[in-house]
């Protein structure tokens, strides 16, 4: 069981840079071990030694074992079968020529693994390090062959082992060295091939999306029980402890929002990540029901007092201070948030569809009207009068960084198009989270 699912996931590690784009079956084609050459498109499936190919994109697809593939042509990228760890997997080929360089994609996994073919020799550039401890003293020693492989295989053109070779264990540098290896043998021996470099990623064009939801927030910044309570005056009671303004019924009436997103995603063809940008637009209704009493002993900063009569004054009245009174009302703000984003995005693939996780960060502007008329009543039920913030309706408008966290799955219904949903937070005021459904093309 256990040596099924090593297979599983080496043969996916090798093959998940064909399928983390904007589609399901990539434009691709086909050369079998016969040598015929089939046009259409293809897609990894579940199977560890398989793909999934199809002549056309509404064509039926067939299941092509890997041994029985000579190559496969992916948007420029060339893939071909090859045996490592006793296993056949389709590995990305980078330089062909008299000596070939393979790499085979394990991110996120692990690291890449590069190897080195040259006519029946077919053998991997290791670079390993290790922990010695020599007179009770640890060092770190590293062990490295691709030097000496060089030497070893590539040693048959005297112009090419006469050069200043690349040193570095990179995939810039294999590429550089072996290149120059093929050049230097086709000018001596024009009968073997020119040397050629492949793409190791193809870009694909930019996929626009848009999306829009609902969602619930945090309780917002302007919140009235927290500003009243601030205020209230901290009376020792008989058995220890402080009166706190403490509530009776209060609750969250209303506590939500809708958003809507435009955006841009790009990325390569061979890499699972991708990034982007998007414009958001969210509008928010918050109402809290504020049931609560205790002692204060003057007005919170923002709060105005209304009497019966209708006069308005800057503080509580005399007889409302130092005694226990009720607060009874409701805060309600209106918000509307616009604010730019980027993010990355990193994908699994699943069938006929994916799933992704992104973050990102950005900057918004929010504008809100709030209003808060609560009732005072003294504790025998007397009606005191109104506190009011700010006496009127007041707007506050706030610019601040935003932080995104992004989960969601689409499913592909034609020609790159999708169709999926998603969970997205902002932290930017006051903490949403959304539910959206997306569509991409």
């Amino acid at each position: 069981m256990l040596y099924l699912l090593k297979k599983r996931i080496l043969f996916l590690c090798a093959l998940f840079p064909l399928v983390s784009n904007a589609q399901s079956f990539l434009p691709a084609t086909l050369i079998t071990q016969n040598h015929d050459t089939l046009s259409g498109y293809v897609r990894v499936d579940y199977g560890y030694d398989f793909i999934r190919f199809k002549r056309g994109i509404t064509g039926i697809p067939v299941n092509y074992k890997v041994p029985t593939i000579n190559t496969l042509l992916v948007n420029g990228l060339v893939y071909k079968p090859r045996t490592i760890d006793n296993q056949i997997v389709l590995m990305q080929q980078m330089v062909s020529g008299k000596a070939s360089l393979f790499v085979q994609r394990r991110k996120p996994f692990a690291k890449d693994r590069f190897f080195l073919e040259k006519d029946t020799v077919f053998v991997e550039l290791i670079r390993k390090s290790s922990e010695v401890r020599v007179n009770g003293q640890l060092y770190n020693e590293t062990y490295q062959n691709h030097l000496s492989l060089y030497s070893k295989i590539l040693n048959d053109c005297n112009e090419f082992t006469n050069q200043k070779w690349p040193t570095g264990f990179d995939e810039k540098s294999f590429i550089e060295l072996i290149s120059a290896y093929n050049t230097c043998a086709h000018t001596a021996n024009s009968l073997l091939p020119k040397s050629i470099i492949y793409p190791a990623f193809k870009k694909f064009p930019v996929r626009w999306f848009m999306n829009a939801g609902v969602g619930v927030s945090s309780s917002l910044p302007y919140h009235t029980k927290a500003a009243l309570d601030h205020y209230v005056t901290n009376i020792q009671t008989p058995l220890g402890g402080y009166i706190n303004l403490s509530d009776q019924a209060s609750s969250a009436q209303i506590n939500n929002f809708i958003t809507a997103n435009l955006g841009f995603e790009c990325g390569k063809l061979g890499n699972t990540n991708s990034w982007g940008g998007m414009l958001g637009f969210s509008s928010l209704n918050y109402a809290y029901h504020i049931n609560t009493r205790g002692i204060i002993n003057s007005a919170p900063n923002d709060f105005s007092f209304v009497d019966p009569a209708g006069v308005l004054h800057d503080d509580l009245p005399p007889p409302i201070q130092e005694q226990p009174i009720q607060f009874d009302g409701e805060s309600r703000e209106k918000a509307f948030i616009a604010q730019a984003d980027l993010f990355i995005r990193h994908y699994w693939l699943q069938d006929k569809s994916r799933i992704y996780f992104g973050t990102g960060a950005g900057y918004g502007i929010r504008t809100a009207t709030f209003v808060a008329p609560v009732k005072v009543y003294l504790a025998n039920g007397s009606y005191q009068g109104m506190a009011v913030r700010d006496a009127e309706s007041a707007t506050y408008t706030k610019k601040n960084f935003d932080f995104l966290l992004q989960a969601g799955w689409e499913y592909f219904i034609h020609n790159g198009r999708s169709v999926g949903f998603s969970f997205q937070y902002n932290s930017f005021y006051s903490n949403r989270i959304a539910l959206l459904l997306n569509y991409s093309f």
